[in-house]
């Protein structure tokens, strides 16, 4: 099964990730803000029953971060 079987709606789910692209870039633009405390957007349980059973890719790309 994958996340395009039907099992999952993807228009709900791309409302998810706009949304929580929108206060990742808030928490970002107020990292210096005194007294600003971070906010996050919890997956919906449908999302996460349907993921559960794929194992994320993570992938080191250089230059992103630099030493100093």
């Amino acid at each position: 099964m994958s996340p395009a079987s039907g099992d999952l709606d993807l228009g709900r789910y791309l409302t998810y990730l706009t949304r929580r692209q929108e206060v990742v870039a808030s928490n970002i633009a107020n990292a210096d803000t005194p007294g600003y405390k971070t906010r996050d957007v919890g997956m919906p349980g449908d999302f996460t029953s349907v993921f559960a059973q794929f194992t994320p890719v993570v992938a080191e790309v250089p230059g992103l971060c630099q030493s100093q």
